[in-house]
């Protein structure tokens, strides 16, 4: 009988270290899910104050700390001028990437006294499509009006330029991260530059430009981080100033032959 109860108290006790264990496990795993619960809570509040921030400035023009209740953002703007300015996005078929060659006013409007591109020529960086080619549309600001320089390139072949000396390079780039580059030569058209527009033909790719001297900002980046408790997130959003506002002798220009009024 003695026997019998030792038996039944260890197989008690044995009982009793497993459920423990199981006990613990569950436990340290709730918890677990508890604080990675909070975390992702906690990473969504610093998302959204990171926004927030982001949607203060382009509205109210506001920088440095932004309260978000029980989250901060810190907002930052900076210009993206430099050497190397690229596009940022895949620019499709018969659509337009935009290089500005003039710096902007705050208002907005384009700055034709002071602050502009002060090189003679640009390179045009790239990823090959072929078949296809590429427009390019050179504004500029000379005697009281805006002017076009306009030449189309042929990636094909020979990879001459439709119109104009220019030659489109078959190999080798400027710019990190593209697979071709041209030089376009405005020399004789240099008084004031303003805008360069790439349209590709047939076919898609994205685009950047490598001066020869720094560029003007194309807009500005924006970069607000987001603080909530001891968890943050950084969000970028790159405000370009905008080429609608001046579609109107954008458009003559493709039209026109070389004079803007």
């Amino acid at each position: 009988m003695t026997r019998q109860k030792g038996q039944v108290a260890l197989i008690v006790l044995i009982i009793s270290a497993i459920s423990l264990t199981i006990g613990l496990a569950l436990s340290e795993r709730v918890r677990t899910g508890v604080n990675v619960s909070k975390d992702d809570e906690m990473l969504q509040r610093a998302f959204n104050a990171a926004e927030s921030g982001i949607e203060d400035y382009v509205v109210r023009g506001n920088v440095g700390t932004y309260n978000a209740g029980d989250a901060t953002a810190n907002v930052v703007v900076t210009g993206t001028g430099g050497l190397v300015v690229e596009f940022g996005e895949l620019v499709t078929a018969d659509n337009y990437a935009y290089f500005w060659l003039a710096e902007h006013n705050a208002n907005g409007s384009i700055n034709t006294t002071n602050n502009y591109y002060s090189g003679s020529n640009l390179t045009i960086c790239y990823d090959n499509f072929s078949p296809g080619g590429f427009m390019v549309y050179y504004f500029y600001y000379s005697g009281g009006t805006y002017n076009v320089y306009r030449r189309a390139y042929n990636l094909n072949g020979s990879n001459q330029a439709i119109r104009g000396a220019e030659t489109v390079g078959a190999s080798g780039t400027a710019c990190s991260g593209y697979t071709n580059s041209m030089l376009f030569d405005f020399t004789s058209y240099r008084p004031t530059p303003v805008l360069l527009v790439v349209k590709p033909i047939r076919g898609g790719s994205k685009f950047a430009v490598r001066g020869n001297a720094d560029l003007p900002s194309q807009g500005d980046l924006i970069t607000s981080t987001g603080t909530s408790g001891e968890t943050n997130t950084t969000v970028k959003v790159m405000k370009r100033w905008d080429p609608s506002m001046y579609m109107f002798f954008m458009l003559e220009g493709i039209v026109s032959r070389s004079t803007i009024n």
